[in-house]
C-alpha cells in the first residue's frame, strides 16, 4: 500500500494536455484515476494543446484552488500497489530458476555432476564405511 500510495502521488506530478481556455478551470491530475483538480486559469498558455503540469507542495509560495478526492486516491494507491506488487511477483518468478540454479550445476535435477557428491570417493565400497578413518558416511574431503 505505501508503494502505491508513492506511485499515485507520483503519477500526479506527469503534465496533462488540455485542448481549450475552458478546460483550464479544471485541469485533472492522477492516473488511473484522476484524484485532484486544479483551476490553472492564470497560468493560460498561448497555444493549444498545451501540457500543463500540476502545481503543488509546500515550497509554492501561491499554489491554484485544487480539489483532491482522497477516496479516489485511496483506490488508486490500492490499484497502483496491486500492479507493482504482481509485477514484481511475476519478476521474481520468472528469474527465480536463473538465481536458483548458480552455483549448484545448472540447476537441473539431482544428477551426478561435477560438484554435487554422487560417486566420489571412488570405486571402492569399503572407502565411505567409516572405518578407522572418523569421516563419517559423507564424503572423504569434509571435515
Amino acid at each position: 500500500m505505501p508503494f502505491g500510495a508513492g506511485l499515485a502521488l507520483w503519477l500526479r506530478t506527469l503534465p496533462t494536455t488540455i485542448d481549450s481556455a475552458a478546460q483550464l478551470t479544471r485541469v485533472e491530475f492522477g492516473w488511473p484515476l484522476v484524484w485532484t483538480t486544479q483551476d490553472l486559469t492564470r497560468y493560460a498558455p498561448q497555444r493549444y494543446p498545451a501540457s500543463m503540469d500540476y502545481i503543488g507542495g509546500k515550497y509554492v509560495v501561491d499554489p491554484p484552488p485544487s480539489v483532491e478526492d482522497w477516496w479516489l486516491f485511496a483506490a488508486d494507491a490500492v490499484i497502483l500497489g496491486a500492479c507493482a506488487f504482481l509485477v514484481f511477483a511475476l519478476v521474481v518468478r520468472l528469474l527465480r530458476p536463473v538465481l536458483l540454479g548458480r552455483g549448484r550445476g545448472g540447476g537441473r535435477g539431482c544428477g551426478g555432476g561435477a560438484d554435487s557428491g554422487v560417486g566420489a570417493g571412488g570405486g571402492d565400497p569399503g572407502a565411505d564405511s567409516g572405518a578407522g578413518s572418523g569421516a563419517g558416511p559423507g564424503r572423504p574431503d569434509q571435515t
